[in-house]
């Protein structure tokens, strides 16, 4: 009895891709039979930057790169990066694209307050660095 088992691949990449913080893409490839270039490129506003490109010589492949997104600008004209992952050798060819969208991280403000539901017109504590209690309206 003689059988293959089948080739497969795998990406994982996030949805959302939030800016100026660390992500990773991941690619996964089993069953390989041959050796196979694995290409991953990002395309993002006006740039289009490779992220990986490998010679894989295994049968089976997980595989990790990491990336970062630049704050997104209005001049571009979407909030969506595309991801593609190429694999091909001499009797196979994978080509697969990702769309993501991207989320520009504001900066947050917290404030904690005394109790949390105020009523018009009731006065908040707030502590200074004096240690002292002011009074603000809110």
């Amino acid at each position: 009895l003689c059988f293959s088992l089948p080739r497969q691949y795998l990406v994982l990449v996030p949805f959302v891709v939030p800016t100026e913080t660390s992500r990773k893409i991941c690619v996964q490839l089993t069953n390989l039979n041959e050796s196979v270039t694995l290409s991953i490129t990002l395309q993002y506003g006006l740039q289009n930057r490779s992220l990986l490109r490998e010679e894989v010589t295994k049968k089976d492949l997980f595989q990790c790169t990491e990336f970062q997104l630049p704050k997104w600008e209005k001049s571009f004209k979407t909030h969506i990066a595309l991801f593609t992952v190429e694999v091909t050798g001499a009797t196979l060819s994978y080509f697969n694209r990702k769309r993501v969208y991207i989320d520009n991280l504001d900066s947050l403000l917290f404030v904690q307050t005394d109790k949390p539901i105020y009523k018009p017109g009731q006065n908040s504590k707030s502590m200074d660095s004096g240690k002292g209690t002011t009074l603000c309206q809110l």
